[in-house]
């Protein structure tokens, strides 16, 4: 039985690589990692979200979480539509070519085991023993990964609207813009193009070491505006294969 239901990605546009223009955030770089655990939670809004935890060469840890469908309210599903073609959201992109890079197999054909998982829990503000569907055939599996440090908002929710709206306190996060074959350093896009790899040195001449500065001021409502500095994680047989022997 699939986790994701009925939910469809025919007819969904293949997309290009792009270049984007207490815990300590790592530099932006591309680092080698290994997949520790990667599983499957869904929100309040019923969108779904593969959860990864990576090890890092030097033994660092990278966690992260990212969204692959849009909520309920929006038809639950892994694309948006633009002048009547389907183009991937970008989560659903990420996780995708993560599981195809390591495992040539799309996230919605992953095998998967329940498993409880010691998860923090929000209301209980604790980590507690939680049951989880959990992606096997991508434990262990190694690949590189692009990971670009940001500059941005905090968010705090307005309790007159219910949305979660910017603040004048910036953070530091972490998260993964690309993601490479662990020996060949191609992407998805190259290797279903025949292309040799390009786009490695290419994400690194731009974003090696560099910050994305998202903050923006925002407006003060009632109070003074002040800004303070913070730091958080965003923290099969018988096939040949795309990226030939690994």
């Amino acid at each position: 039985m699939s986790l994701f239901g009925n939910v469809s990605t025919e007819g969904m546009e293949q997309t290009e690589d792009r270049l984007g223009g207490g815990f300590q955030p790592l530099e932006s770089g591309i680092y080698p990692a290994k997949i520790k655990i990667a599983y499957l939670t869904e929100a309040s809004s019923g969108a779904k979200a593969v959860n990864f935890e990576f090890e890092l060469e030097d033994g660092k840890t990278h966690r992260e979480t990212i969204y692959v469908t849009s909520g309920t309210a929006k038809g639950g599903k892994p694309y948006f539509e633009r002048d009547g073609k389907k183009y991937p959201l970008p989560g659903y992109e990420q996780v995708n070519n993560i599981c195809i890079l390591t495992t040539e197999t799309p996230l919605f054909e992953q095998d998967y085991e329940m498993k409880t998982l010691k998860l923090w829990d929000s209301e209980s503000q604790s980590e507690i023993p939680r049951e989880v569907p959990v992606f096997v055939n991508l434990l262990g599996e190694e690949l590189y990964l692009a990971i670009q440090q940001i500059r941005e908002n905090k968010t705090k929710k307005n309790e007159s609207t219910g949305e979660w709206e910017p603040i004048n306190e910036e953070r530091v996060i972490n998260e993964i813009k690309s993601s490479f074959h662990h020996s060949t350093k191609q992407t998805v896009a190259e290797a279903m193009g025949g292309r040799d790899a390009a786009f490695f040195d290419a994400w690194l001449e731009r974003n090696d070491g560099k910050t994305w500065d998202k903050y923006k001021e925002v407006a003060a409502s009632g109070s003074s505006r002040s800004s303070s500095r913070a730091s958080t994680s965003a923290g099969g047989g018988g096939k040949s294969s795309m990226f030939g022997k690994k």
